[in-house]
């Protein structure tokens, strides 16, 4: 007889688009331990592309729940805002960049947070989860702007991870971004 609180009560199968999106944001990680940056790059884009199989298929193919946007929102604090803060950190290899790092793995966490807290007042408030717009820039995009800086970078011959600042900025700001 299982139990009402066994995880598989509450885990769906396109819950594990989420742990993938967390997995390759842990195989992102350790490319960058081991120097191999566009690896690590790549990683990133994978679980980019999980996240969006895992609200895709929520939607597609069953109702979102609560579990699931949690898990979701979990495995993006790992591939979107731990990762990139490390291969930043690793790949400019001094304090200003460890700096640049916290404040964009900050941001990002910061951005989730106000994410779930939104979700839950639109919740109360009976008021349309599915708006057209994210308040803020949504932390998914460091699956697409850490591997473009990094592939600028080596081609330029020069670190542009310092812009990073400028989506770190965007993350938490009341700038509306449209829902693609």
């Amino acid at each position: 007889m299982m139990n009402n609180n066994s995880i598989l009560n509450f885990f769906k199968w396109k819950d594990v688009f989420s742990l993938l999106c967390a997995v390759f944001g842990f195989f992102a990680i350790t490319e960058v331990f081991a120097g191999n940056f566009l690896p690590a790059a790549l990683f990133l884009v994978i679980a980019g592309i999980s996240d969006y199989m895992d609200g895709f298929m929520a939607r597609k193919f069953s109702f979102p729940t609560e579990y699931g946007a949690n898990i979701d929102t979990v495995a993006d604090a790992v591939a979107f805002g731990v990762a990139p803060a490390v291969f930043i950190y690793f790949y400019g290899g001094n304090y200003l960049y460890l700096l640049i790092s916290i404040i964009v793995m900050c941001a990002g966490l910061m951005r989730l947070a106000r994410y779930l807290c939104l979700a839950k007042e639109s919740e109360k408030e009976n008021t349309d989860k599915n708006t057209k717009v994210y308040v803020g820039l949504p932390i998914t995009f460091n699956a697409i702007i850490i591997p473009l800086l990094y592939l600028l970078s080596v081609y330029l011959n020069f670190n542009l991870f310092f812009l990073t600042l400028i989506s770190a900025y965007l993350m938490i700001s009341t700038i509306n971004f449209k829902k693609i």
